[in-house]
């Protein structure tokens, strides 16, 4: 699953890559506009940031996302609701690690070390692409992950 948000919308040549990922058959999700802490904000904002996302990405590309993760995890009932009432499936990720910050990224052994302890039946990864050891690591984590007897599937 790729997550599209403002970042994504704002760069063409990493949509694409997207589009590329669309037609290899993987999923496009909703991550919302502007990366904001939904709980924070009011109904009318959070369906907008869900909302103005959805439309761009159906408007230009023909694609309906389904799918929904907050930014940076933060979540309330009431987003989850708000996700629901405008048709998404919403999900978070099972494990994170700090990834993100690109200049003070993790050694790669440790990183693979954590993210395969962390393997369990329907993990669901947060792993961030300018992470330059998730880079690394990627093609090892998989191997890894296919040798412990799981696989990786779409979500349900």
């Amino acid at each position: 699953v790729v997550l599209f948000d403002e970042i994504e919308k704002a760069h063409p040549d990493v949509l694409n890559v997207l589009l590329q990922i669309l037609d290899d058959g993987h999923i496009l999700a909703n991550h919302c506009t502007t990366h904001p802490d939904l709980p924070t904000l009011s109904i009318d904002n959070i369906v907008d940031e869900i909302m103005d996302i959805h439309n761009y990405v159906k408007e230009t590309y023909g694609y309906e996302m389904k799918y929904f993760r907050p930014p940076s995890g933060y979540y309330s009932e009431q987003v989850w609701a708000i996700a629901q009432s405008l048709g998404y499936r919403s999900y978070n990720w099972s494990f994170a690690y700090r990834d993100w910050d690109t200049n003070n990224q993790p050694d790669p052994a440790i990183a693979l070390q954590t993210i395969t302890d962390a393997l369990h039946s329907g993990a669901i990864y947060q792993l961030h692409a300018i992470s330059s050891t998730n880079v690394a690591i990627l093609e090892n984590f998989i191997d890894a992950t296919r040798s412990a007897g799981f696989e990786f599937a779409l979500l349900p």
